[in-house]
C-alpha cells in the first residue's frame, strides 16, 4: 500500500505534515518508516514500570514531539495528556488510563506503517 494511503488513518493533516518536510515525500517516507525503531515508547514503558516518573515524563515528551512532527496527531495528543499528568504529579495507577491510550495510539501507528509498501 502506498505510504500516505496507509498512514491516512493516523495522519491528521497530510498537507501540513508534508510541509514540515518541505513537501519532500521521500524525506517524510524515510522518517516515517524509521518510526518503529524509535525507542521512546519502550523507554517510557520501562520508566513507568520502575516508577521513574521524571524519566517517564521525558520519554513521553519526546514521543509526543516525534509523533507530532510525523503528523501522528492522536498519538501526539495522547502523549501530551500523559506529559501533563506527569507534570502535575500523577503517579502509578492514576496514569494507567493515559498510558493505555498512548499504547493504543502507538500500536495504531505501527500497524499503519506495517501496511506501507517498502
Amino acid at each position: 500500500m502506498e505510504l500516505m494511503e496507509a498512514l491516512r488513518p493516523v495522519v491528521a493533516d497530510e498537507e501540513q505534515t508534508l510541509r514540515r518536510f518541505m513537501g519532500n515525500l521521500a524525506l517524510y517516507r524515510k522518517f516515517a518508516l524509521k518510526f518503529p525503531q524509535d525507542e521512546n515508547m519502550s523507554l517510557l514503558e520501562e520508566a513507568a514500570a520502575a516508577g521513574d516518573w521524571p524519566a517517564a515524563e521525558r520519554f513521553a515528551h519526546t514521543l509526543k514531539g516525534v509523533a507530532a512532527n510525523l503528523g501522528f496527531a492522536e498519538l501526539a495528543q495522547a502523549a501530551a495528556e500523559l506529559v501533563t499528568a506527569l507534570r502535575q504529579g500523577a503517579e502509578g495507577a492514576a496514569l494507567s488510563p493515559l498510558l493505555d491510550e498512548v499504547r493504543a495510539r502507538h500500536r495504531e501507528v505501527l500497524a499503519a506503517i506495517a501496511r506501507c509498501d517498502r
